[in-house]
């Protein structure tokens, strides 16, 4: 097995599956190895059965429920513990990869043993390109000085607001698709399930650096992120700062 793509359902059984079906029509068709895992969240249970229904059919594809919305971290954990590919492909219910995404970014991790996670390039519904990484930001200067932390790291990392058309290296990647090399997630210890929501990507991405491995901007390859899933349905300014607050004391000590 080659590829595993985990998938988090939570209350979008509809949008999941329109997920899935995007995955099966460009991975079939690329002649992939590949698996997709979902993992429901403890959805509602009318859609997690319509879910069930929908996905009955669907080739390559196993549902497994949580007993608890454990979030995004322990919620992919628990597809990664079933997963049995080299890499491993983690997608937000609400995208749409195109056909030609996924290969590109399998062979650049293939050629390239130092990189350690990678994304494409991020379109909005319109095809419109949007930010596909960010600076890793030290969370002290979020409360003073960030305006100089970004004026000076702009001058040495990647823009996010610039237009790339080479493979570069970057902070960290988004995480609505991320896709690693499961030796590098594993020896990293994966995504920190002590986050619920938000900074889990800047989190992982961050212990990938400190062991030697790159996160990857691929901006010849793209995919559609939609929008309006699972995290449209909890308080974002809440999940932020309480994510911010555990940042801060694990990574800085506070």
């Amino acid at each position: 097995m080659k590829n595993s793509i985990i998938i988090i359902n939570y209350n979008t059984a509809h949008m999941t599956a329109r997920c899935i079906q995007g995955v099966l029509n460009a991975l079939m068709t690329a002649n992939h190895s590949f698996e997709i895992i979902v993992v429901d969240n403890c959805s509602k249970i009318d859609d997690y059965q319509t879910l069930k229904s929908l996905v009955a059919s669907m080739p390559h594809t196993t549902l497994v429920r949580n007993s608890f919305n454990s979030g995004f971290g322990l919620g992919n954990m628990i597809g990664v513990n079933l997963a049995r590919g080299e890499y491993l492909t983690f997608l937000n219910s609400d995208t749409l990869i195109e056909e030609y995404c996924v290969t590109p970014l399998l062979d650049y991790l293939a050629q390239n043993p130092n990189a350690g996670v990678i994304t494409p390039q991020h379109t909005n519904t319109d095809g419109q390109k949007v930010h596909s990484f960010d600076y890793y930001i030290n969370f002290s200067q979020n409360f003073v000085g960030l305006w100089l932390y970004l004026l000076t790291s702009s001058k040495h990392t990647p823009n996010p607001k610039k237009e790339y058309n080479v493979p570069i290296a970057v902070d960290f990647v988004y995480g609505c698709f991320m896709m690693f090399r499961r030796s590098a997630f594993a020896q990293v210890g994966g995504f920190d399930p002590n986050i619920f929501l938000y900074y889990e990507e800047m989190d992982v991405c961050w212990r990938l650096k400190k062991a030697g491995y790159q996160s990857i901007f691929y901006p010849q390859a793209k995919f559609k992120h939609v929008g309006g899933g699972s995290s449209s349905q909890v308080n974002p300014h809440f999940e932020r700062v309480v994510s911010t607050l555990y940042m801060l004391r694990k990574n800085e000590g506070y």
